[in-house]
């Protein structure tokens, strides 16, 4: 006999699909491996600064670090910060929503966090599906001004696109629905962001080649691996991306 506990696990299926903190907070705390889908403009621009050769640290947005560098074209040489000895860039990202699904998945116990979008979808779902491991996308959503959850489209659409990637696994009701948005709007991604909410919302800011950006399904072949607090690629060049 299931409860609470259990009948919301998807524990049956090796792909499942979850929203929201509490979601990667469950996702963590069964072990799986688990993708962070927050299209406008948490993910995309994590996967933007990988591919440009930084590393990045999730913070939240009241920890002080630089909302700006947000955007995912603030891409190097902006006033970033070298890392001592090593060559590398490190970029301190603040997010509300991305950064704090990734410290609810981390701190429950995941088996591995990645920043996924429409951006680099294939090369997430190559990246996680090596792991031979059960896979929960989960789609961060947005917030109203009480800090309730707010749905939000482009990270539906970005979840799914993974989902239609790991086509070759068992996937649960809740991830086939996704899968199933993202397909019926595939050849239309553009047009969706821009006038789903949060599109709007980035399009009023004067962000629009962001959303446009964000649009560009699989233009990065960077799997963004949070390891340590800090998020970097985890795909080697010879790589087989799923198509």
């Amino acid at each position: 006999m299931g409860n609470l506990t259990t009948w919301f696990e998807q524990e049956a299926y090796t792909v499942r699909f979850d929203w929201g903190q509490d979601g990667a907070a469950r996702a963590g705390a069964r072990g799986d491996a688990v993708i962070i889908v927050d299209t406008l403009r948490f993910s995309t621009t994590v996967a933007a600064h990988i591919a440009a050769g930084a590393t990045v640290e999730p913070c939240h947005w009241k920890e002080g670090a630089d909302t700006s560098l947000l955007s995912p074209l603030t891409l190097l040489p902006q006033p970033l910060l070298p890392i001592t000895g090593g060559g590398e860039i490190s970029v301190s990202l603040a997010s509300p929503n991305g950064a704090m699904c990734c410290r609810a998945a981390s701190t429950s116990g995941a088996r591995a966090i990645f920043a996924g979008a429409l951006v680099n979808a294939s090369a997430v779902a190559t990246a996680a599906h090596a792991l031979d491991s059960p896979i929960t996308i989960i789609a961060c959503g947005e917030r109203w001004p009480d800090g309730s959850l707010r749905f939000a489209l482009e990270d539906l659409l970005g979840a799914g696109a993974m989902i239609a990637s790991l086509r070759n696994l068992s996937s649960s009701p809740e991830a086939k629905a996704a899968r199933a948005v993202f397909l019926s709007a595939k050849s239309q991604l553009h047009g969706r962001l821009l006038t789903c909410g949060s599109g709007v919302e980035l399009m009023d800011k004067g962000l629009e080649a962001d959303v446009h950006y964000a649009a560009q399904l699989n233009s990065l072949t960077v799997a963004p691996h949070l390891q340590d607090g800090v998020f970097s690629n985890s795909l080697a060049s010879g790589d087989r991306i799923l198509q």
